[in-house]
This record gives structure tokens, C-alpha cells and sequence, in this order.
């Protein structure tokens, strides 16, 4: 959410505008804690995928892509109806962090949870492991550790 609140405080930020904000942004915010709350309520049911990385439910997921895609709707509309011609690279990569998420996140969900079976699954689960920076730090650690 801090992400998320950052993102849709820079865009607004760096891009000329004079209309009040949309509600959007606002039942984004709604419908993500509702997803977080489905999710986290959802794991300590005992309804978690077994992911790693993607241990929300997949009736979780449903409502943070759709809260996701509210805001970055949101985003998008303000970018599009911007005032004056000025573009700061800033913008071009919060557009692209932004819609590459929900795009990445939706593949991912539907194909290891709902389409794919069998051996072709860990294909959706490369997708997401090297989507995060942390097996990047953890491969640079042990690259380290080796050298010393």
C-alpha cells in the first residue's frame, strides 16, 4: 500500500492538472485491504496456493487485481488528460511499473492456478521468482560468500 500511495502521489505530483481527484484511488484503497484481509484470513484458514511468493488464495487475488486495476485506471486517465506537453521520465516508468504488475501478477495466477497442471506449473512459478529482487540478493550473498 506504501508503494501504491507513493506511485499515486508522484503521478499526481508531476503531472499539471486541475480537477479534483476521482474516487478511484479511493475504492482502490478499499478493495486492496479487503484482498489483503481475504488473503491473510484465507492463509490461516488453511487456503493458501503453496507458492511461494503467491500464498494468497485465489479468491484473494481476484479482489487485489481488480482494486489494482482501479488505481492504475486512475493513473493511466490522469496521464492521458494531462495539461500542457511537458513529460517528465519519472511518469514513463511509474506508467510502466504500474501497469507491468497486474499484467505479471494476472498471468502468473492464472497460469498456475487455473489453466496449467503438471510439469508446465513451474513455468508460472519462474515468472514470479525472478520477478523479485530477493533471490537476486540471496544469489550475490552466496556469490560472496564463495570468493572470501
Amino acid at each position: 500500500m506504501a508503494g501504491i500511495g507513493t506511485a499515486i502521489w508522484l503521478m499526481g505530483a508531476l503531472v499539471p492538472h486541475h480537477s479534483a481527484p476521482p474516487a478511484s484511488p479511493h475504492r482502490g484503497r478499499a478493495f486492496w485491504n479487503l484482498g489483503v484481509l481475504l488473503g491473510v484470513g484465507g492463509i490461516l484458514a488453511g487456503d493458501s496456493t503453496g507458492y511461494e511468493w503467491l500464498e494468497f488464495p485465489p479468491y484473494a487475488a481476484i479482489v487485489l487485481f481488480t482494486a489494482y486495476s482501479l488505481v492504475v485506471s486512475w493513473a493511466i486517465l490522469m496521464f492521458r488528460f494531462r495539461r500542457g506537453d511537458h513529460i517528465y521520465i519519472t511518469q514513463w516508468y511509474l506508467l510502466a511499473g504500474l501497469s507491468l504488475v497486474p499484467l505479471v501478477y494476472g498471468a502468473t495466477q492464472i497460469m498456475l492456478l487455473w489453466s496449467v497442471a503438471g510439469s508446465n506449473a513451474g513455468s508460472g512459478h519462474l515468472v514470479v521468482r525472478q520477478q523479485s529482487s530477493f533471490p537476486l540478493v540471496l544469489s550475490d550473498l552466496g556469490w560472496a560468500r564463495r570468493i572470501t
